[in-house]
């Protein structure tokens, strides 16, 4: 294995690892602007019932992407605020007024959590090696993960330990091999 072929094998792992850090970036944005979106038509259904207008066009909204904000957000089983509120507009029971001011402050906890997650991520810009195993798990995903999550749905990297213990290893691993093998060369 030639210098070239050895540098070019990393450059290339390292843009992988760039990509995957700006789609996971732009899927935070992408979550943040889906949640905000949800809380201003939580506002506006709060203004409509305590004004008396109609809440047609917010009540649809609402129940529509309840459950994928919930997912976003990561409502628990005991603080879930936003799965109340699109339970009680669908089986149409009464709104409890402070339920809108627990989905805020949901969104306020997302909205900070999402900024230090930004932070971090943006942090990884600058250190190659994160950028390396970023790109050996990126290539792992696309080799093995479709066939990961044909046989168990749920999967889900970030959550792996397994997932990451293999990835580091293949990524520690190459890395020496690649080297052993142009220094024997």
């Amino acid at each position: 294995m030639s210098l070239i072929t050895l540098i070019a094998f990393f450059v290339i792992l390292i843009m992988l690892g760039i990509i995957d850090v700006i789609v996971e970036i732009k899927k935070i944005d992408v979550q943040k602007r889906h949640v905000g979106e949800f809380c201003k038509e939580c506002c506006d259904l709060n203004k409509a019932l305590s004004n008396n207008t109609d809440p047609v066009v917010s009540i649809s909204y609402i129940l529509k992407h309840y459950q994928a904000i919930s997912d976003i957000i990561g409502e628990s089983l005991y603080k879930s605020p936003v799965l109340e509120l699109g339970s009680a507009i669908s089986y149409q029971n009464p709104v409890d007024p402070k339920l809108f001011v627990r989905v805020m402050t949901e969104q306020v906890e997302f909205e900070g959590l999402m900024a230090r997650k930004l932070k971090k991520l943006k942090l990884q810009f600058f250190n190659p090696f994160i950028l390396l195993y970023r790109g050996v798990e990126l290539v792992m995903m696309i080799t093995f993960g479709y066939i990961i999550q044909k046989f168990n749905p749920k999967f889900n990297s970030d959550n792996s330990i397994i997932w990451k213990v293999i990835n580091t290893l293949l990524t520690i691993g190459g890395s020496i091999a690649s080297i052993l093998a142009y220094v024997k060369a």
